[in-house]
């Protein structure tokens, strides 16, 4: 071997002996899957305080949420406007957000904008409530923020008579100033002419349905004093709840809030948010048709004054209900609904348990029977396996829908009865309770609050008529009502004997009171025709027969048209002169007759003249008090006084039939 191959062959053993060891590539670490912190339980560690001055605190710390949601709820809305200046409640809520000292409407609330929140306000029936959502470190920024916004208020009454034009504005085509014809339809509708509505009637508590946005008129009504004495009556510390839910120290929260607020004595009045109800210990039922194509079903069960613990159960039965019936019934091969609910509605304190469902026509029978067995299946405890399904699948979705903090104030702080002191002292914790509920318990409960004789169920199914028979059926109408009706407004003469005939003539005051009184008069008949027609139509809503609640709607639609025509047929219209007697005729065919002899005087006179002469008793088809016309008195005090192109040929015609 060549000497110079081994001389390379030694250089680099010795090259490769004298390096660096290669060390293996360092692999990547192994991730090993680490379990998702649990998210955090909306219903529990809540802190809540009192203030000195009645003002209630709710603090919920949440550990990394990435806002804080700041409210403020008082128990006060649109049931304590005054009479005729309905949306006080509403207006003041405007008015807060722009009377704030030193400050304009944009510099107050691009305060909250530049540090990356949002705000807003509401007035509903039962509650105001202001708030703010903020990032966690403009916790104290959010507070302060709230109080200036409630307290320390400086009001311009000018500022306050500018808010009328968003609120109008806001409320669209029902902000419409009324017209003449509005008003005179608003003046001639009495409250008792409708039925009793839900609230009143079920729980015996008074309800006002105006809008919470009240109405042009009531909105322009509102002074400025109505406003500012509404903010000292019912906006005092001691009707406030302060609720801060987000990644906050509870403590430093509590001395923010304390330093802000503890100051303000209280003042106005204390709010009043339950109202005493009457329970009318009987069940309601009742059956409809509509021209829709579906049929719906609704079935209410009402709980008289409940503790927080019975409101809470009623939300889990509502939960549970939900979930078996939408599997029944939405989910089902069948697919029996389109559209069903079961949820938890508060009237002033006092709650009901509502199952609402649309359906195909021929599975109305079906929902009906779903209802009454998943109320039967959790009264009865009979199946404890299938309760504690549907109670930890119901627990399972209240907790999907409180992940944030506005899920948890916008439905468990803002939603009534939550926010009344007079019903939770504490933030209601549905989890709890439903967790230490058993099949049993939920049972005994149901058996006790429940009640047979409180519930309310309607079934309303399709009209079986036609749309196409409608023309028919209303051509009809008015045919059988003219045959019905022609002996009041019809009358045979006999026309060959007839010998003269005059038009009686009207002033223009007299036409334009004819055209405004004779509707304003049909409308007040109107009035008592339809509160009869509300009565006589709740009794037979109690009767499953179609038939019977078609009639009863036909015959008011004939008597509202019948007493029309009527009432139409009353206007005098012209003077028949026959041999033997005489008619004055009305636009109708019917017609008064007297013979020639019962006229007592006949004169050519004005109706001043006659009244100066005591003839009050005249009847004024001519109601020109100066205008000469003709008077027929007939017996001894009763009289007509009418005006024709020509009263003195009708005065000597009047004299010749009368011999």
């Amino acid at each position: 071997m060549p000497s110079w191959i081994l001389l390379i062959a030694a250089l680099l053993w010795t090259a490769v002996a004298h390096a660096d060891p290669v060390e293996p590539a360092e692999e990547p670490p192994i991730e090993v899957p680490t379990e998702p912190s649990p998210p955090t339980d909306a219903f529990v560690d809540w802190r809540h305080h009192t203030l000195d001055n009645g003002m209630r605190l709710w603090i919920k710390p949440w550990p990394e949420a990435t806002v804080v949601r700041v409210t403020a709820v008082l128990p006060v809305g649109a049931r304590e406007d005054p009479e005729d200046k309905e949306g006080l409640a509403h207006y003041l809520e405007h008015v807060l957000f722009t009377s704030i000292p030193g400050k304009t409407e944009a510099e107050f609330k691009n305060e909250v904008a530049d540090r990356g929140g949002v705000r807003n306000g509401s007035t509903n029936h039962h509650r105001t409530e202001y708030h703010v959502e903020i990032p966690p470190e403009h916790t104290d920024f959010a507070l302060g923020w709230i109080h200036e916004l409630l307290f320390n208020k400086v009001y311009d009454d000018a500022n306050i008579e500018n808010q009328r034009k968003p609120i109008l504005l806001e409320g669209g085509e029902n902000m419409k100033q009324p017209n003449a014809f509005t008003l005179l339809g608003e003046w001639l509708t009495w409250d008792w002419v409708a039925l009793p509505r839900y609230i009143e009637r079920e729980f015996g508590i008074e309800h006002d349905d105006d809008a919470t946005l009240g109405t042009w008129t009531s909105l322009h009504a509102i002074e400025p004093a109505d406003v500012v004495g509404f903010y000292e009556t019912h906006y005092g510390p001691q009707n406030l709840l302060i609720t801060v839910i987000g990644d906050v120290d509870a403590d430093a929260v509590l001395a923010e809030a304390q330093s802000l607020y503890g100051g303000h004595e209280p003042w106005g009045k204390k709010a009043t948010w339950v109202q005493k109800a009457t329970d009318p210990q009987r069940a309601r039922k009742r059956y409809g048709w509509s021209d829709r194509g579906d049929a719906e079903y609704s079935f209410d069960v009402k709980v008289f004054d409940p503790e927080p613990h019975d409101r809470l159960v009623l939300e889990l039965i509502a939960n549970m209900a939900d979930i078996q019936l939408d599997e029944e019934l939405r989910w089902g091969e069948e697919k029996a609904v389109y559209g069903i609910s079961v949820y938890v509605s508060n009237y002033r304190g006092h709650d009901a348990l509502k199952f609402s469902a649309g359906c195909a026509p021929d599975q109305l029978e079906r929902v009906q029977s779903e209802v009454a067995r998943i109320l039967d299946l959790l009264s009865s405890g009979e199946d404890p396996e299938r309760f504690v399904y549907l109670r930890d699948r119901a627990l399972d979705r209240i907790r999907a829908r409180t992940l944030t903090p506005d899920d948890v104030a916008s439905r468990w702080i803002e939603r009534s009865p939550y926010f009344s002191p007079e019903r939770f002292e504490t933030f209601p914790d549905v989890i709890r309770t439903g967790e230490a509920l058993t099949a049993a318990s939920l049972s005994e409960w149901m058996q006790a609050k429940l009640r047979d004789d409180a519930t309310i169920e309607v079934l309303e199914r399709p009209s079986p008529m036609s749309d196409a028979w409608l023309p028919v059926l209303i051509f009809g109408v008015i045919w059988g009502l003219l045959l019905v009706a022609r002996p009041l407004v019809a009358a045979n003469v006999d026309l060959t004997r007839l010998r003269y005939v005059r038009k009686v003539r009207f002033t223009a005051v007299q036409w334009f009171v004819g055209m405004i009184g004779l509707p304003v008069i049909w409308f007040l008949i109107a009035q008592f025709i339809h509160a009869a027609d509300a009565r006589i139509a709740d009794q037979v809503a109690r009767i499953p027969i179609y038939a019977l609640e078609w009639t009863q709607n036909l015959l008011t639609s004939a008597l509202y048209m019948g007493t029309f025509l009527l009432l139409m047929s009353l206007i005098p219209r012209k003077l028949l002169l026959f041999e033997h007697e005489w008619r004055l005729k009305f636009w109708s065919w019917r017609s008064w007759g007297w013979s020639y002899d019962a006229i007592q005087e006949l004169e050519r006179t004005s109706l001043i003249r006659l009244w100066m002469r005591g003839r009050f008793l005249t009847i004024p088809l001519w109601f020109g008090p100066f205008k000469s016309g003709l008077y027929v008195r007939i017996g001894k005090h009763l009289g007509l006084f009418v005006h024709t192109r020509d009263n003195d040929e009708l005065k000597s015609q009047f004299e010749r039939f009368k011999g």
